[in-house]
């Protein structure tokens, strides 16, 4: 049989080997918005008139965490606000996060961030929402998406969302909905923007799985054991 010391040592070193292999690492992210070029984008994320009607565009990507149940802390991503040089007014939008059930957003939203405003009028700004560890399930399907319906007043207001070509990012897409109304953004009605990824970056952290967390705990009760003996 082990003595103590030996057993401490042996326990020990299971426990560093789980931290060091088994234990996801805490902090991650999702990131196309590397393989942006800085000027590729889709037109008409917000309000204009269509159709005989002022109808709301919103874009976004669908994703998923294969490595653990996570935590969404921030997403980043690129847009060009049209005004003043071709909109009426600022492309007021928000963020969104729901379930995705392969053709459209399902169950209750997750995160809706406060409003935002593009900081430049005609030009490309790169812009943070922080989404304050909204909680996802590892291998579900979600989609983060821009989304002007909540403001929607009649006055033309588009913008672009950054884009990347050549479907970099192989465990989502890029999708579009066109809106007539607040909230039809959470029905059906999406459509593939094709080989196509929005660029952005999701920051997320990984939390540790239940029966991983029970191994630490177990190993480090042993250890406690074997000393107090």
């Amino acid at each position: 049989m082990m003595k103590s010391r030996e057993w401490c040592i042996f326990t020990a070193a299971a426990i560093l080997f789980c931290l060091t292999f088994v234990l996801p690492s805490q902090a991650a992210s999702i990131n196309t918005l590397a393989n942006w070029d800085g000027y590729t984008g889709i037109d008409q994320l917000g309000e204009t008139w269509a159709y005989s009607v002022w109808v709301s565009r919103s874009y976004g990507e669908t994703f998923k965490i294969t490595s653990s149940d996570a935590k969404l802390n921030a997403i980043t991503f690129g847009i060009w606000d049209y005004y003043p040089q071709y909109a009426s007014q600022t492309c007021k939008f928000e963020v969104v996060v729901s379930a995705w059930n392969g053709s459209q957003p399902t169950g209750p939203v997750l995160f809706r961030s406060a409003p935002l405003i593009p900081p430049n009028g005609s030009s490309w700004s790169v812009m943070t929402a922080a989404m304050g560890n909204v909680p996802v399930t590892k291998d579900q399907q979600y989609i983060a998406f821009l989304t002007t319906t909540s403001f929607m007043d009649g006055i033309q207001s588009p913008a672009a969302v950054s884009a990347v070509i050549n479907d970099v990012y192989a465990d989502g897409a890029m999708f579009f909905h066109t809106a007539f109304g607040p909230g039809d953004e959470l029905t059906s009605g999406w459509s593939s923007a094709g080989a196509i990824d929005m660029a952005f970056k999701l920051d997320y952290t990984n939390v540790p799985e239940p029966a991983t967390l029970l191994l630490l705990g177990l190993g480090a009760a042993i250890i406690r054991r074997r000393r107090a003996s």
